[in-house]
């Protein structure tokens, strides 16, 4: 299942719940606090264009794969941790 909440002003993602999701964008918001770490079955986020300063609630996502935080502000890698499966993180313009 995707979720595509793009370019809808959202400044929060909390206590989002939907366990078949398996992709989720979230490109193009306000995005300052985002903590998805109940979506284990996530395989790939996209978050692009949005104010996110670090990875805190973007642990223990075991089948995420591709992560895109590109066009954030983005200053340390500190809080992703338990993420396997990651291989494609995207960090361009931070």
């Amino acid at each position: 299942t995707t979720v595509d909440l793009t370019g809808n002003q959202l400044t929060k993602i909390r206590h989002m719940f939907c366990s078949k999701l398996r992709t989720l964008i979230l490109d193009n918001n306000l995005i300052d606090d985002c903590d998805i770490r109940q979506h284990d079955g996530l395989y790939h986020i996209s978050a692009v264009k949005n104010k996110l300063k670090d990875l805190k609630g973007f642990e223990n996502l075991k089948s995420l794969w591709k992560l895109n935080l590109a066009e954030n502000q983005i200053a340390s890698l500190k809080g992703i941790k338990n993420c396997p499966k990651l291989e494609c993180l995207i960090l361009e313009k931070n």
